[in-house]
C-alpha cells in the first residue's frame, strides 16, 4: 500500500513514497544513482530516470554527496519542462 486515506478523503503517501502534485499517485522515493522505472520516482530536482537509474539531467552534475543536481551555469530547458509549458497553454 503506497497511500493512506482518511475519512475526510485526503490521502497521504506512505513512508518511502512521495507525490508530485496534489491528487497524483504516490511514487517510490529514489535517490541519485539508484534504480528507477520512471522519472517521477527521482526525488532530486533536475534529475530523471535514464537507463534505469536516477541521473542529473543535461546541464547538471551531481553534488559530491549525490544529494542534489547542480547546474553548470549554462541555461538549459529539459524536455519535461517544455512538455509542461505546452500542456499548460492548451
Amino acid at each position: 500500500m503506497t497511500a493512506t486515506c482518511g475519512a475526510d478523503g485526503l490521502c497521504t503517501c506512505s513512508p518511502g513514497y512521495h507525490h508530485i502534485t496534489p491528487n497524483s499517485r504516490c511514487f517510490r522515493d529514489v535517490g541519485l544513482g539508484d534504480t528507477c522505472e520512471e522519472s517521477a520516482e527521482c526525488l532530486v530536482s533536475s534529475a530523471a530516470c535514464s537507463l534505469g537509474r536516477c541521473q542529473c539531467e543535461q546541464g547538471f552534475s551531481p553534488s559530491e554527496d549525490n544529494s542534489k543536481c547542480i547546474g553548470n551555469g549554462k541555461h538549459f530547458t529539459s524536455p519535461m519542462t517544455l512538455l509542461y509549458i505546452v500542456q499548460k497553454r492548451t
